[in-house]
């Protein structure tokens, strides 16, 4: 079972790769849909993240493949600087995953 990253953050590479993770650097969208795609075509991968960024780049792609429920997991994570999950993510994934306000 491997981890991989696909980030737009040279930041971010680094500091998954001191953590194990591989990973590889995208710089715009078609980067990013061919990387996720072939990720996807690895049978040895179980776990892709992407940054919030690439993320955004491609939600048609990141919402199909979620909505797949094939191998690998699918996760988006905040940038190095956190962008991208806004300021209650945290809160609405307990809500999501438990039903309960908190």
């Amino acid at each position: 079972m491997r981890y991989w990253l696909i980030s737009d953050s040279a930041e971010a590479l680094t500091g998954m790769r001191l953590a194990g993770v591989k990973g590889e650097l995208v710089s715009d969208p078609a980067a990013a849909e061919a990387a996720v795609n072939r990720v996807c075509g690895d049978e040895s991968v179980a776990v892709l993240l992407l940054t919030a960024a690439v993320g955004e780049w491609i939600p048609s792609v990141v919402e199909k493949h979620k909505l797949s429920g094939r191998r690998p997991l699918l996760a988006v994570i905040p940038g190095p600087d956190g962008a991208g999950l806004g300021p209650d993510y945290i809160t609405g994934m307990i809500r999501q995953a438990i039903g309960v306000k908190i």
